[in-house]
């Protein structure tokens, strides 16, 4: 056995470094929240073209069916670019549904990236399926009233993040060391030989919510909904305000102390919903009293948290640790 030199280490800490510059890449490039939705369109657009696409590749003369002809290397490489202009520009009615999912792409007509979210292992990212979001848009409507999200207008794409194939294992586990010395042995590194730096963990996923935009006011729902959904998820305190009785009029997701509901974009809270933990409602900015003590409960008008008067408004809320 043979002393691990300086010279080797150094080598592995580089081959780290390759490994996480492909990471790199990856989640900052490759996989990136528009240069996915972007390929979602553009695949869209080709099933959608699919019965015409046999044409579009013998330029008009006719081929064989697709699902042959792409079978073929020949075939298979006259997908190029060109497809992305023929279908672009085409004036054929039947690639109408196709040219409009293109279209939508060349003048940035895109889904929007309402919430991204990172799960340390494959259990957690499993728990978090297009089904569980949709039943957490379910709930979020019936939380709010006055909100309405459809379904049909988010799509749930998950990814998967790591430094290597072998997904969770260190990527030096599939390297092969040799010495100067000894050039026909395998030299196995040991994990305390390397720096200290390294991370534990080689695998990350990631889960995205695009929303279909078609108002910013609904864009700006779509994103408190994801918000509500990780944070209930973490169990984070949180409390629905309303500045309207019955839960109606503007509406904010408060998660911590706030002193001045100014500070949260509404001036007043005249109706409630604690989601988790206890809250303490008071009449006055600066919780100044009197003091409203608020358990897991709707509360519809000032009266039912006990004001003197329905019509008494709260103006600031602050999270009861006692």
């Amino acid at each position: 056995m043979y002393p691990l030199d300086e010279a080797l280490i150094k080598v592995a800490d580089n081959i780290y470094d390759m490994f996480h510059t492909r990471y790199t890449l990856y989640s900052q490039a490759y996989q990136h929240k528009i240069v996915n939705i972007i390929e979602e369109k553009i695949s869209e657009a080709l099933i959608a073209a699919k019965d015409k696409l046999s044409n579009i590749l013998s330029n008009g003369t006719g081929a064989e069916n697709l699902t042959t002809t792409a079978k073929t290397m020949k075939e298979f490489i006259k997908l190029s670019d060109h497809i992305f202009e023929e279908i672009l520009y085409s004036t054929d009615d039947e690639l109408k549904d196709a040219r409009m999912k293109l279209e939508d792409v060349v003048r940035r007509r895109l889904p929007k990236c309402v919430g991204e979210t990172e799960f340390a292992t494959i259990v957690t990212f499993g728990k978090h399926t297009p089904d569980k979001w949709n039943e957490a848009v379910d709930e979020w409507n019936k939380l709010l009233p006055t909100v309405f999200l459809d379904k049909n207008d988010f799509i749930f794409d998950t990814i998967q993040l790591d430094y290597s194939p072998s997904k969770a294992e260190t990527p030096i586990n599939n390297v092969y060391f040799y010495s100067k010395r000894n050039p026909t042995d395998v030299i196995d590194i040991k994990k305390y030989e390397l720096s200290s730096l390294l991370p534990e963990e080689f695998t990350e996923y990631v889960g995205r919510v695009y929303y279909t935009k078609k108002s910013d006011e609904e864009e700006r729902d779509s994103k408190e909904c994801f918000r509500w959904w990780r944070l209930s998820e973490d169990g984070m305190c949180m409390i629905l305000v309303f500045d309207q009785k019955e839960f109606r009029g503007n509406w904010r997701l408060i998660t911590s102390d706030c002193p001045s509901l100014d500070r949260c974009s509404i001036t007043e809270v005249r109706s409630c919903k604690v989601l988790s933990g206890e809250w303490d409602l008071y009449e006055g900015p600066g919780y100044t009293e009197p003091r409203y003590q608020l358990q897991k409960v709707d509360y519809r008008n000032p009266e039912v948290w006990g004001a003197n008067g329905n019509t008494a408004p709260a103006l600031s809320v602050k999270r009861r640790t006692e």
